[in-house]
């Protein structure tokens, strides 16, 4: 087993970095409030509210969700950067908001036609509601009624999808049978003490209470799997024992994987758009949202993997340790992209990929495989680990590239080194397995292998 994960310091050493940073970047807004300084584009009702929570007690231990709210704020602080720089061009806008959650809401306005300025006071108005309704939903644990409805847009990565709301840390689940299809809710009151929230249903107010059948939710340990919500409101939690299977397997495999796992996943939300991979947030820590209807059971024990690799490095990143100097110029070749991605992508996508390197070697070297895997899944497990080793090797003359552009640091360089060192020392494992492949997918191997040595490096 390779000492990558056990023994290198480096890879246990990241735990407490997103909650230093939450505290350092919630230190950093109440000093900001405490100097009363007023912007004149927020609303002086979203200003006044603002400095009264950010005083709150609630705020003062870390938890995914608050680091996550605090993020909304640092949003609502870059579009009163655009604000004060005067953006004129709505290709700008697009561009700006080009990975944010906001964009379908913006292309909408500008395809009405409507100016740059006015289109950022909508969106600031927007992100004003959207801060302080999700503290009281997800964080405050006292109860609040707004002076009038307010308007909660769903967050569907922790789950919120089709009508169904899933608030605060205990995940309660709200079923709004009104709203199937809905993104935004129109919240007149939440009382946390009675687990009740009510919505504003025509001209009536409605009180829902939260559901409390299992099959809403599982928990297996710390780790909460959701179940997913159709366009009718009904609750599939038919992948559950689909993930539990992965787990064991990774479990019985290495405990060294099965605890990093453990140590940056708590939440895993389904995905079942034919069109959605899975994906994670680097603003949500732990929450992966898993596609769980066109992979199968080895693409499972994979993406729950990756998207832990993904927390993993953003927790890292959150240190105080620079590994990357981003920006966005676009010059190296990413192969999982087939396209130049600028440093960001690049790293994150060696780093991230690692996991599937270092999960697909194991099992392709694991002496009960078959009693988990069928032929084909170990044909497949096979050439993902000879893959994933052709793909990470080619970044490595690109990597090498941006640290003598000065776009990686030190430590960076000493991150992805130990990746490299990983596969310099696995070519006796690669051979092993290359000589298990079925004659098609070693051609596929070595096809692929062509493709990147035919890429120009920069």
């Amino acid at each position: 087993m390779s000492p990558l994960l056990s023994k290198n310091p480096i890879f246990d050493s990241n735990n407490t970095n997103l909650k230093e940073s939450y505290d350092q970047f919630l230190s950093e807004l109440r000093d900001d409030v405490s100097e009363d300084e007023v912007s004149p584009y927020l609303s002086n009702e979203f200003q006044e509210e603002l400095k009264d929570i950010l005083g709150r007690q609630e705020l003062e231990t870390y938890s995914p969700l608050k680091f996550y709210w605090l993020n909304l704020i640092d949003k609502i602080v870059d579009t009163l950067s655009l604000v004060e720089e005067g953006v004129s061009e709505n290709n700008e806008l697009i561009g700006f908001y080009s990975d944010s959650d906001l964009l379908g809401f913006i292309v909408d306005l500008v395809e009405k036609n409507e100016e740059p300025e006015d289109i950022l006071e909508k969106v600031i108005d927007f992100q004003e509601i959207q801060i302080i309704c999700f503290f009281h939903l997800h964080i405050s644990k006292e109860n609040w009624q707004p002076n009038g409805p307010v308007s909660y847009p769903l967050t569907p990565e922790i789950g919120e999808t089709n009508g169904v709301l899933v608030l605060g840390e205990e995940k309660d689940i709200y079923v709004l049978e009104d709203y199937k299809g809905e993104a935004i809710i129109p919240v007149a009151g939440v009382f946390h003490d009675r687990k009740q929230i009510q919505i504003v249903n025509g001209d009536d107010v409605v009180t829902v209470t939260a559901e409390q059948a299992s099959n809403l939710k599982h928990k297996i340990g710390e780790l909460t799997l959701m179940a997913g919500f159709d366009k009718e409101q009904k609750a599939d939690s038919s992948y559950f024992s689909k993930v539990e299977k992965a787990l064991n397997v990774i479990n019985c495999l290495s405990s060294d994987l099965s605890t990093i796992f453990h140590n940056y996943t708590h939440t895993i939300v389904p995905l079942y758009q034919e069109e959605l991979v899975s994906y994670s947030m680097a603003i949500l820590p732990g929450y992966s949202s898993i596609n769980v209807r066109d992979r199968d059971f080895v693409d499972m024990v994979d993406d729950l993997l990756h998207e832990n690799g993904h927390h993993f490095l953003n927790a890292l990143l959150e240190g105080e340790d620079e590994i990357i100097y981003e920006d966005d110029d676009k010059i190296f070749y990413s192969p999982w992209r087939k396209a130049l991605r600028p440093i960001r992508g690049l790293y994150h996508g060696l780093v991230t990929f690692y996991w599937a390197y270092r999960l697909f070697k194991e099992l392709s070297v694991w002496e009960a495989r078959s009693d988990h895997f069928s032929d084909e899944e170990l044909q497949k497990v096979y050439y993902r680990f000879l893959e994933e080793a052709v793909l990470i090797r080619r970044c490595k003359t690109e990597i090498d590239q941006a640290y003598q552009l000065e776009k990686v640091t030190d430590f960076g360089m000493e991150v992805v080194g130990l990746v490299f060192k990983e596969l310099e020392d696995d070519h006796s494992v690669e051979n092993e397995v290359r000589n298990l492949l079925k004659t098609e997918d070693l051609q596929r191997l070595k096809e692929l292998e062509a493709d990147l040595n035919s890429k120009k490096l920069i």
